[in-house]
């Protein structure tokens, strides 16, 4: 989400309905995009072809044992990404719409490249919570998009 209230880019996925959505919103212009079962989101092309090599590396993070893995990319060798992960928090194939869909694990120190921008992410806090069922429906009032154009918005915004 960004500082515009409720705007932001967002993926949800119900497999039980066979819904595999990314929407985007920014102020009233509201698109999503529906993803194929097993496709990765939009906005990770430029995380095609890397290499994820696990490592024998432990740490704690918000209190859950962590694995790590080391990540390169061909060409780019000189640069190794460290992420960590865990084994500890009950989800059931958590990075299967990302680049990560290697890890068996939560990703708690992770990075991913949109476009050619690099984001880090590291969790501060880990908490449970209760979401409805109805939150994990296609949501009305999105219009559908391609997954170029839907990318295309995606740039625009982190380009603001």
């Amino acid at each position: 989400m960004t500082g515009f209230g409720k705007s932001g880019v967002v993926n949800l996925s119900n497999p039980e309905k066979g819904i595999y959505d990314a929407y985007y919103s920014l102020f009233t212009f509201k698109y999503y995009y529906a993803a194929a079962a097993g496709e990765i989101f939009p906005g990770f092309e430029a995380m095609e072809g890397m290499l994820i090599k696990k490592t024998s590396k432990t740490s704690v993070i918000c209190g859950f044992n962590c694995k790590s893995a080391e990540v390169t990319f061909p060409g780019k060798n000189d640069r190794v990404h460290e992420i960590w992960y865990t084994d500890e928090i009950n989800v059931v194939n958590p990075n299967a719409f990302n680049p990560f869909h290697e890890i068996d694990g939560v990703l708690m120190s992770f990075f991913f490249y949109l476009g050619p921008s690099e984001m880090q992410f590291e969790a501060e806090t880990v908490y449970k919570k209760e979401i409805p069922d109805e939150t994990f429906d296609r949501r009305e009032k999105f219009m559908r998009v391609s997954r170029e154009d839907y990318t295309e918005l995606m740039n625009k915004m982190k380009n603001m």
